[in-house]
């Protein structure tokens, strides 16, 4: 479904890693990597907004956060179900609800368009997902816990993103 809807410039070069790059993008030094776990799924596809390389929201005026959007978007079909991960990485501590928020609008409206010309696509899942440098555990202790902080989002714990425990945790 979302390759039929969202424009193939989209999707990210890597479909194996989500990488957060230094502010300063001549580097292209990753600051923070995960890569993406996808045993046992059907099928997911990763997409990649970047605001620094095209104006993805051009009628909109540059007022602040009008046009924030998350890092990355992640279809995954698995199970006859449709999730949408909104998946914001962070450096730091910083918040994220905006980014997110934004990101969660956008996919609605890209899947209530995709609804309007007859593309299936049942009743999707979406979560929203900060993965922040300052709390990833590189050896999990303990058994995911995939809930919903109280922002509305969840706080992913782990080093390596794993597409199977989120789908079937949440």
């Amino acid at each position: 479904m979302a390759n039929t809807i969202i424009n193939k410039r989209f999707l990210a070069t890597n479909q194996a890693v989500m990488e957060e790059l230094a502010v300063d993008r001549r580097v292209r030094k990753p600051i923070m990597s995960l890569k993406i776990d996808s045993k046992g799924i059907d099928r997911y596809c990763l997409y990649k907004f970047d605001p620094e390389i095209l104006d993805l929201f051009p009628f909109f005026e540059n007022k602040e956060g009008l046009k924030k959007i998350c890092d990355y978007v992640m279809f995954v079909f698995h199970n006859d179900k449709t999730f949408v991960f909104v998946i914001e990485l962070k450096s730091g501590g910083n918040q994220v609800s905006r980014q997110l928020e934004a990101t969660e609008l956008f996919m609605n409206f890209i899947l209530k368009s995709a609804q309007r010309i007859g593309i299936k696509i049942g009743k999707p899942i979406i979560k929203k997902i900060r993965i922040s440098n300052n709390t990833i555990l590189k050896r999990p202790t303990r058994t995911p816990d995939f809930s919903d902080s109280k922002y509305g989002y969840i706080n992913y714990p782990y080093s390596s993103f794993w597409i199977k425990k989120l789908c079937e945790n949440l």
